[in-house]
């Protein structure tokens, strides 16, 4: 009877087990679930800030090359008129004399109204001393210039600047032939540089006289006597005859470069200055957009003919790909994700070593 009721104790006391775990105890035995969600926390944080990064890095990057190839398009432009307007100096240094439709003809056949409308004219501006004021006025009314040919403004400088020889000549009244280019402020300085330097030279801004009109700019690249000395400043004005000269609308020469169905959805504003001053403006690209947001912007100078104009440019919203915004999210949503799971993992699954076998020895005992 003793040894039935002895078994039965051990029976019982085999049956209850260890004692119930502390809350310290479980902590204990949970701490590789939570080392394992600070790790999987930490990686979800540096993939998401290294999307982020790359994001902006690529728009950056992709914005950078917009505002490179757009300067250097502007660039190229502009020194494509200087190589038109050196073509134009060979005419007149290849002959003694260049008549009214030898310069038409030549002007005609460059084929700006198609391959450069945004040059609205070329012209030929001789020197004329004031003692050959008259014999210059008669040579051009015989040579074909329309009809009352004089030089004016009337003054008593010493030397006129007329516009002789202009094309296309149907898009101009006949009172701008002969108009003294010199007495207009805007083209003073540049012409004096032009002639002093031996370089091209341009104009400030200024209003054009065709019959359509705008705003635009001359270019002025001056010509000298074959064979005699151009080293110094002086040399050049003893040798000087004139210059040729090309005037363009900036408007339509940014038209042409960038049209809204091939450029990159990315705002550009034009200065003909050295900062980008409000009443400086030149072209806007998309004027309506003044009040978006512009996350990226950038000011790069434009150099050219001594003038330094300046070009801003600015993303617009279409800029930025929405899909390439939320790639970040996606890995963040995605990171958070397996740390919960794999947070699951270790807690639904413990590891074998942290199970305790003590119930099961006593009960077998």
């Amino acid at each position: 009877m003793s040894q039935f009721g002895s078994s039965r104790s051990g029976a019982v006391v085999g049956a209850a087990g260890p004692p119930a775990p502390s809350r310290l105890d479980a902590l204990r035995r949970a701490w590789p679930a939570y080392v394992v969600l600070a790790c999987t926390l930490l990686l979800t944080f540096g993939a998401w800030r290294y999307a982020e990064r790359t994001v902006r890095a690529n728009e950056q990057e992709r914005f950078d090359r917009v505002v490179a190839t757009s300067r250097a398009a502007i660039d190229r432009r502009l020194e494509t008129y200087l190589q038109i307007l050196m073509g134009v100096r060979a005419l007149f240094a290849s002959s003694n004399t260049v008549e009214r439709s030898e310069f038409r003809s030549f002007v005609t056949g460059l084929g700006l109204e198609d391959r450069y409308s945004s040059i609205r004219d070329m012209s030929w501006i001789p020197r004329v001393p004031a003692a050959a004021k008259a014999s210059h006025e008669a040579l051009m009314r015989r040579g074909g210039a329309p009809s009352g040919y004089e030089i004016h403004p009337a003054g008593s400088q010493a030397e006129y600047h007329p516009l002789a020889f202009l094309e296309p000549a149907e898009a101009y009244e006949p009172r701008w032939f002969g108009l003294d280019a010199a007495s207009r402020p805007e083209n003073q300085e540049a012409m004096e540089r032009a002639r002093d330097t031996g370089v091209a030279a341009m104009s400030h801004r200024l209003t054009l006289f065709r019959r359509d009109g705008g705003a635009g700019f001359v270019i002025f690249l001056p010509m000298y006597r074959a064979g005699r000395p151009l080293a110094t400043a002086e040399e050049r004005r003893e040798s000087f005859e004139g210059f040729v000269a090309a005037s363009f609308r900036p408007d339509l020469l940014m038209g042409e470069l960038f049209e809204a169905s091939r450029a990159q959805p990315v705002d550009l504003e034009l200065f003909d200055a050295p900062e980008a001053a409000p009443g400086r403006l030149i072209y806007d690209r998309d004027p309506g957009s003044a009040e978006t947001p512009r996350e990226l912007s950038r000011t790069v100078p434009v150099i050219f003919g001594g003038q330094t104009w300046t070009l801003q440019l600015s993303t617009l919203p279409a800029f930025h790909s929405l899909a390439e915004r939320l790639v970040p999210f996606w890995v963040l949503g995605s990171g958070l994700v397996i740390s919960v799971l794999a947070l699951a993992s270790c807690v639904v699954w413990p590891p074998a070593s942290r199970r305790t076998p003590g119930g099961t020895r006593r009960l077998g005992a």
